[in-house]
């Protein structure tokens, strides 16, 4: 596999493509509503729950160095749900005071995501190790 195709497939541009993704359903939410802030409050759940998992299934491809792509996975997925999680937050408006718990929408999405990259790494190690022992 040349250099090229392996960043263009890899974890990096699977985070780059979630956070576009975050930017563009943050941007139905201009100008802001208090319906479209619940509705962006969603995806401070379902980046750590659905992105972060997704993101190692490139473990999981033939011909890749799995060692260094597991650095990679965790790496950019590290940055990519404060990244991801700080775009959803920057367009939740409640215009009063609600606005104050806000930021800590950001910290829950980051804690929880880190927390499941450890998991996730956890697990597919045991799994690649288990693949690799045969």
């Amino acid at each position: 596999m040349s250099p090229f195709l392996k960043y263009l497939f890899g974890p990096e541009a699977y985070w780059l493509l979630v956070c576009v993704a975050m930017k563009l359903l943050g941007a139905r939410n201009l100008p802001p509503t208090e319906e479209g802030s619940r509705w962006l409050e969603n995806f401070w759940t379902w980046l750590p729950l659905i992105a972060v998992p997704l993101t190692f299934a490139a473990l999981f491809t033939p011909g890749v160095s799995r060692g260094w792509l597991m650095a990679r996975i965790a790496l950019s997925a590290a940055i990519g749900v404060c990244v991801a999680a700080g775009v959803i937050t920057g367009h939740i408006d409640y215009k009063d005071t609600r606005n104050s718990g806000v930021p800590m929408g950001w910290v829950m999405a980051t804690i929880y995501g880190w927390a499941m990259i450890a998991v996730c790494s956890a697990l597919a190690g045991i799994v690649l190790w288990f693949r690799n022992r045969n």
